[in-house]
């Protein structure tokens, strides 16, 4: 399936698309896309609409659709040298990343554990999606997310498991982890007694620890 695309007026996109839908509604103009992400060279973009990831070029034209309507697809991020885009999708239940190789179309699921995964994006060498993940802690129910690294390749590793936050992001070398961190516990002390605790966002150094 294919939509056409207007052209691109500062900040604003017009999504149009070629057919209108089967309950007599007008789907000339697509709304309420979201989650888009930037290819390197700036000519394509990929985006969420209608439970699908699409692909589109930022100049204005066609956008394809690259996943199924099997499941959900959803929060898509290129890759640095762009040709590789990561997902989530429910397809095998729960939220699982996928990464699909835009030349040969093969997808490849990553994340295979059973409780949901969050996405946040690649580091910048490729060699790594940054996210979140759901998981028990010492033998107690799931109630907490925790930074995860995931290898584009399949295999998953948590070296922060200590650390409660579904938001990371990598400095462009690699050295820097940016994350909002929400302590262990739901509430923390204050002189004043126990009040709500707010995120704070960190900085953590990966060569110094």
């Amino acid at each position: 399936m294919k939509i056409s695309l207007c052209s691109v007026f500062a900040s604003f996109l017009c999504v149009a698309a070629v057919a209108g839908g089967d309950d007599g509604r007008d789907w000339s103009n697509l709304y309420l896309a979201s989650c888009p992400s930037v290819n390197a060279d700036g000519s394509r973009f990929v985006f969420e609409w209608n439970d699908s990831i699409w692909i589109a070029p930022t100049a204005g034209g066609t956008a394809e659709r690259l996943t199924p309507e099997e499941a959900r697809e959803s929060w898509p991020a290129f890759s640095p040298d762009g040709t590789r885009v990561a997902y989530l999708s429910s397809r095998n239940g729960g939220n699982k990343i996928f990464v699909m190789d835009l030349a040969t179309m093969r997808v490849r699921q990553v994340s295979h554990h059973s409780e949901p995964t969050c996405l946040s994006g690649w580091a910048p060498d490729g060699k790594r999606l940054v996210g979140s993940a759901l998981r028990d802690h010492a033998g107690r129910p799931s109630t907490a997310w925790r930074i995860a690294f995931f290898s584009p390749d399949g295999g998953e590793t948590y070296p922060f498991e200590h650390v409660r936050s579904r938001d990371a992001a990598l400095s462009p070398d690699g050295r820097l982890l940016a994350f909002s961190r929400r302590g262990e516990d739901i509430y923390r002390k204050r002189r004043s007694g126990k009040a709500p605790a707010d995120a704070e966002i960190w900085i953590y150094d990966m060569q110094t620890k």
